[in-house]
C-alpha cells in the first residue's frame, strides 16, 4: 500500500512541474506565407524570412515599431532589421551580424567573395562575426558562408523585443 502511495505521489509531482509554459512576445496565431523565397535563411533551428523593406524603429521604452523603409537603407542601432521566424511564428529583430566558425586547418582567407573588412575575430581562433549593413548583404553573405566547406555553425544574430 505504501508503495502505491509513493508512486502516486511521484506521478503527481511530475505532472505539476510539467505545466510550465514559456511565452515569447510577438507570436502571431495566423500563418504568414513566405513573401520572397530568395530572402529565406535557415539559421540554426529557425526558418527566417528577412523582410528587406521593414525596419524595427527603436522607441524610448525599449519597444520597437515596425515601419516600412527602403530595402537599401542600412541597419543601425535605432533602425534594426526585421525578420519573420516561420518556425515559431514571431517577428525578430536583426543587427546584421552573422556568427560562424572555421574548421581546423582553414583560415579566413579561404572564404571567397567575403568582405573581410567587416569581420571580427575573437580570441578563439575559429570564431568570427561578420557585420553586414543591408538586408541583401546579410542574406548574400549568409548563403556564401553556408556554401563554404571550411565554415560551420553559421547563424544570423536575432533577438526578441516587444514589437508594436
Amino acid at each position: 500500500m505504501l508503495q502505491r502511495f509513493f508512486i502516486f505521489f511521484l506521478m503527481l509531482l511530475v505532472n505539476n512541474f510539467s505545466l510550465a509554459q514559456i511565452t515569447v512576445n510577438n507570436i502571431t496565431n495566423d500563418t504568414k506565407n513566405i513573401e520572397d523565397l530568395s530572402m529565406m535563411a535557415f539559421s540554426g533551428k529557425n526558418n527566417l524570412e528577412i523582410l528587406a523593406t521593414k525596419r524595427g524603429i527603436s522607441k524610448h521604452d525599449n519597444k520597437f515599431l515596425i515601419k516600412e523603409d527602403r530595402a537599401e537603407s542600412e541597419y543601425s542601432k535605432d533602425s534594426m532589421g526585421v525578420a519573420f521566424n516561420h518556425t515559431n511564428k514571431s517577428y525578430v529583430l536583426l543587427t546584421g551580424e552573422i556568427s560562424f566558425k572555421i574548421k581546423p586547418g582553414y583560415s579566413i582567407n579561404s572564404i571567397k567573395n567575403m568582405p573581410a573588412k567587416n569581420i571580427i575575430q575573437f580570441k578563439s581562433q575559429d570564431f568570427f562575426i561578420l557585420k553586414t549593413f543591408t538586408p541583401k548583404e546579410l542574406i548574400n553573405s549568409f548563403h556564401i558562408l553556408n556554401s563554404e566547406s571550411s565554415v560551420y555553425d553559421v547563424e544570423i544574430y536575432t533577438f526578441y523585443r516587444s514589437i508594436e
